[in-house]
């Protein structure tokens, strides 16, 4: 049981754990939790590498994802665009992934997201601002999977989730979390911790959080980074699960918690 190791750090509703993603989610009981929400590192720029091999390597976490989950359980991913080293072409390797969970395995697609970020970074970039052959991303796809056609909804506050752009309930999002980044920043410089790099924003995890699950429920990041999704889930009453391989970002991690 994940439970019986000794955390990085914990607090009153959650716990990080240090260690290899997959095997720790082996020992995450089954059916336990309600929302699982991450951004998994992305594909390499190497058709070589990646695309069936990215597919393959998720598909194992995924086995795991769909046995921890409550029925009504969701699945948000952050999955990221990858553009082939030295020609103009886009990996196609999410939509595989998402075809094949959704064809082959027993996930529901329920909606796709889109995160409008303009300071996205596409690299390699020679094809953007040397070749002129193709634009810069501006757009993250955000993916929203269940197990069931029918997962739960929090709809009691669903008013907040109308889009400032179109001022209607609008995949289309708009994250900002300058306030939040630089408090964090902040306390990294002071305490000479180098900050997690390739952050998401904690409006990222807050939307999903208050959308799809309600307080005491509780939420899994398998790949997490600094804890932004322990920190939001904390400040939403939710009980919390961070999972991740670096010690360095756990140990700046801790710093968005009043531990030290």
């Amino acid at each position: 049981m994940l439970s019986q190791l000794t955390p990085s750090f914990n607090t009153a509703l959650g716990s990080a754990y240090l260690g290899e993603s997959l095997e720790l989610l082996k020992i995450v009981p089954s059916n336990s939790k309600n929302l699982i929400i991450s951004s998994p590192p992305f594909a390499l720029y190497s058709k070589e590498i990646y695309g069936s091999r990215y597919v393959t390597w998720m598909l194992k976490y995924a086995e795991e994802f769909e046995r921890i989950l409550l029925p009504t359980g969701s699945l948000v991913l952050e999955l990221g665009s990858t553009w082939f080293r030295d020609i103009p072409e886009r990996s196609v390797h999410n939509y595989q992934l998402i075809s094949k969970l959704c064809s082959q395995e027993s996930w529901h697609l329920i909606q796709e997201f889109y995160w409008y970020n303009p300071n996205l970074l596409t690299t390699p970039n020679d094809w953007t601002e040397r070749e002129y052959i193709r634009f810069n991303d501006s757009i993250s796809i955000i993916w929203w999977l269940s197990r069931t056609t029918h997962p739960q909804v929090n709809t009691s506050h669903i008013s907040q989730y109308r889009n400032s752009l179109t001022g209607k309930l609008s995949n289309l999002l708009l994250f900002d979390d300058v306030a939040e980044d630089a408090a964090y920043l902040s306390r990294c410089y002071k305490a000479g911790l180098e900050p997690q790099s390739n952050r998401f924003p904690s409006t990222f995890p807050d939307f999903f959080i208050r959308l799809l699950t309600k307080p005491n429920d509780t939420v899994l990041d398998p790949f997490a980074g600094s804890c932004t999704t322990g920190k939001v889930a904390e400040s939403l009453g939710r009980k919390w699960i961070c999972i991740e391989g670096k010690e360095s970002s756990l140990n700046s991690g801790i710093l968005r918690f009043d531990l030290v």
